[in-house]
């Protein structure tokens, strides 16, 4: 039995001149410097458990940890300086920034035409002041009224008159004649890429459309047959839909090139894809057991389709609903997929008869996906009681998962889950919803800590 140094008065006296009243220790019961007591961090408003010895050594709230871990792992305003220096030399003043992170705007002053907003990501890896941007990109593209006609009949030859041409830029038409259809203005960037005059466009097009037309229908014919019928194709190119009729389900639209690539009526599909994924019952049991061997008791499968969900029996856990197309995909009774930690929370709770579901989520509580709390605890009248997180090493500290993780890729897995975890708090703080996180360093006491969060 560790020698008891403190009273519970001692010990708050001791923690209050070291944390100068960070925390609440109104529910501390001190027995010895080893046996954890319940504190709340004020600045994170949630309460968590830690060793008398380990708070006076320095240890804080784990909210807290995460926080100064995320601003370590910041660049400082002068390492940020240091790099934009080695990128862009003297050109820029950083007098008026300010450095938070590498997506907040800073300002910075562009020498020749003043302040300018700009992520300090981009201006790292090379952009520059806009304005000097759009001035060298304009220079570039400045060209000499002798240096664009010249470009314009290596390009169409001597089938325009350009001596109504007067050059501005690129991009401000000019007149050009054709010697066909008489003057039309048009921007001297397009015409260079190959544009022609609009009426001779008109026509050739009408041209190419008809005998395109009938060389679409022919190579559809070559592979599809006489399937469908293609009096109302108007062949425009080939990712402008046409209208085609299957001679079972009517007409559809469809590309040319997905139609030549062997995409046909697209009911016609469905039906075929519904074919090819019924199967029998006895299939279905087959296909499960070289899959997941003799883990499960299919003896209770009433199998109807591949998204209608089936009973499996778990030999371990019992009973479970689950999709056969996830059961195949190899998805495996929820029981068995869960963590030593919140395998004792579930059975804390079966034990007490305590009204909960697990993976609870809210519908207006998302990140790209929904975010699931690793149980739900309800009151008699189903409105939740608490909600609890049993938090593993990950949640604290960066895991390498596979042994070819970069540094970086660890960095990046930590803080996307620390920004889950601070949603989940932050969700229950504005909605008034109660939050048990219980550490992966608690995984012994976790009976003792839900009997007094739950039952006391």
């Amino acid at each position: 039995m560790p020698i008891c140094k403190y009273t519970t008065e001692t010990f708050i006296q001791k923690a209050n001149q070291i944390y100068h009243f960070e925390y609440d220790y109104s529910k501390v019961n001190y027995i010895n410097s080893q046996t954890k007591i319940l504190i709340r961090c004020k600045l994170h408003d949630r309460w968590f458990w830690q060793t008398p010895n380990s708070h006076l050594q320095g240890n804080e709230c784990p909210s807290c940890g995460n926080l100064k871990i995320s601003q370590k792992l910041r660049m400082t305003q002068e390492e940020f300086l240091e790099k934009c220096h080695a990128v862009h030399g003297d050109t820029y003043d950083y007098s008026l920034t300010h450095y938070t992170n590498n997506y907040t705007k800073i300002i910075i002053i562009c020498k020749i035409h003043g302040l300018f907003e700009q992520n300090p990501d981009s201006h790292m890896r090379g952009t520059n002041c806009p304005t000097c941007m759009h001035e060298q990109k304009a220079k570039e593209q400045t060209k000499t009224q002798e240096q664009f006609i010249q470009k314009a009949v290596k390009v169409h030859g001597n089938e325009y008159d350009y001596s109504k041409v007067h050059y501005v830029d690129n991009h401000t038409k000019v007149t050009i004649i054709c010697k066909k259809h008489g003057s039309f203005e048009q921007q001297p960037s397009n015409h260079l890429s190959g544009q022609r005059c609009p009426v001779c466009g008109r026509e050739n097009s009408i041209l190419h459309r008809t005998k395109t037309t009938e060389k679409f229908i022919q190579k559809a014919r070559a592979i599809h047959g006489n399937k469908y019928d293609y009096s109302l194709v108007h062949y425009v190119d080939n990712h402008t839909k046409v209208t085609i009729i299957c001679k079972d389900h009517g007409p559809f639209e469809q590309t040319p090139r997905s139609h030549l690539n062997g995409s046909g009526c697209p009911t016609c599909a469905i039906i075929e894809v519904a074919r090819k994924q019924t199967k029998t019952q006895e299939q279905f049991i087959q296909e499960s057991i070289e899959i997941h061997g003799n883990d499960y008791d299919y003896s209770q499968v009433h199998y109807i389709s591949s998204r209608e969900k089936i009973i499996i029996i778990c030999k371990k856990h019992g009973p479970f609903l689950q999709a056969p197309v996830k059961h195949l995909a190899g998805h495996k009774c929820p029981k068995c997929r869960e963590s030593h930690g919140e395998r004792m929370v579930r059975k804390f709770l079966e034990d007490h008869s305590i009204l909960f579901k697990p993976q609870y989520s809210f519908k207006n509580l998302r990140n790209q996906q929904p975010l699931h709390f690793d149980f739900a605890v309800f009151n008699s009248d189903n409105s939740i009681k608490t909600l609890i997180e049993f938090q593993g090493k990950q949640h604290y500290h960066p895991i390498k998962w596979k042994p070819n993780m970069t540094e970086k890729e660890v960095t990046d897995s930590f803080r996307s889950g620390v920004y889950r975890d601070n949603l989940k708090r932050q969700y229950c703080k504005e909605n008034n919803l109660p939050l048990l996180e219980i550490s992966y360093t608690d995984s012994q006491n976790i009976p003792n800590i839900l009997f007094q969060s739950l039952i006391l």
